[in-house]
């Protein structure tokens, strides 16, 4: 199933759409494929324009450390309905969709809290080093909604759910940024 923050459905809603933030249909270029066992080195051109080895193991920490701060911050964006980081840590076309679901809960009067457990492993990248796909199983511990007004909490699912999430990561001006996800709310 892919989400692309539509109503949100309660707290089984808000945890589809915090764990899978966004998705691309199926004209999009996302299509990650790659087995998260199978690493190797592929083609990137080097400095001198001739193709060279991307280091896949030196880069997988760097994509993971990344892919795990855009969760931090999105965690943090919608807590706090603050939103000014996110553009660090995510790109088009994911970063758009976000301030919108964003600008739509303040429009509401609302913010929501939420906690999620990572454990992502990075499936590939391509062989131009620019872009990389992680694959997750995202463990939310709980979602809640907030009065923005009176901090008070207005609805609570607190069942811990599983959600089988990709995402695509691109390499942005030096900085690897979340561009892209899909989500399966399943057991992974």
């Amino acid at each position: 199933m892919s989400s692309r923050f539509a109503p949100l459905l309660g707290g089984l809603g808000l945890v589809v759409a915090v764990a899978g933030c966004g998705g691309s249909g199926s004209e999009g270029a996302f299509r990650p494929a790659g087995d998260v066992n199978t690493r190797s080195t592929t083609a990137m051109p080097s400095q001198a324009g001739r193709p060279g080895p991307v280091d896949t193991p030196a880069l997988t920490p760097v994509i993971i450390a990344q892919y795990k701060r855009f969760q931090k911050v999105y965690e943090t964006s919608f807590a706090m309905n603050d939103t000014s980081e996110l553009a660090g840590v995510a790109t088009e076309p994911i970063l758009g969709q976000l301030l919108r679901t964003a600008q739509r809960a303040r429009s509401q009067g609302i913010f929501w809290r939420y906690h999620n457990v990572l454990n992502p492993k990075l499936a590939s990248i391509t062989e131009d080093g620019r872009q990389a796909v992680v694959l997750d199983c995202v463990q939310t511990l709980g979602t809640f909604k907030y009065d923005a007004r009176t901090g008070r909490r207005l609805t609570a699912n607190e069942t811990v759910g599983q959600t089988r999430y990709r995402a695509l990561m691109r390499l942005v001006g030096g900085t690897w940024k979340l561009s892209d996800s899909r989500s399966e709310v399943r057991k992974c």
